[in-house]
């Protein structure tokens, strides 16, 4: 791999640990205030969900910063 190709790679790392930290954290939130607001169980079943693909995504974030460690 040249220089260039593997800067811009570890760029591109850079940008996916920003957006998808960002979305997890975005969505996660949205999850809480569905879990939060609404009544019923059925209901608050959709703010559960939300909230694990939340974690799901933080996890995949974790798993980018230390691909990103190594690489560097």
């Amino acid at each position: 791999m040249e220089a260039g190709t593997a800067s811009m790679f570890v760029l591109f790392l850079y940008a996916a640990i920003g957006f998808f930290g960002a979305g997890s954290l975005g969505l996660f939130a949205t999850g809480l205030a569905i879990y939060f607001t609404r009544m019923g169980l059925d209901n608050r079943k959709l703010g559960i969900v939300f909230m694990e693909w939340a974690v799901a995504m933080l996890f995949a974030v974790f798993l980018l910063g230390l691909l990103l460690r190594v690489l560097e």
